[in-house]
């Protein structure tokens, strides 16, 4: 499981995810905990961003663009 989280209320949820993410204007102990920071901050694409690297992790960019386009 992956999660995104930007404050201390996500935590517990990114402490158990197996890859965590948080915007690059999470909490600094969000910051602290999770996997991956993000180059852009929450609410201008930071989900995208994400998306975009579980995908490349997986090796599924061609499958994932043919699904799309």
């Amino acid at each position: 499981m992956a999660s995104i989280g930007d404050d201390l209320n996500d935590y517990t949820m990114l402490q158990a995810s197996r890859l965590s993410f948080t915007p690059q204007n999470g909490a600094t102990d969000i910051k602290k905990l999770v996997d991956v920071t993000l180059h852009v901050k929450g609410g201008e694409g930071a989900v995208r961003e994400m998306i975009e690297i579980i995908v490349k992790h997986n090796n599924q960019e061609k499958e994932f663009l043919d699904f799309w386009l």
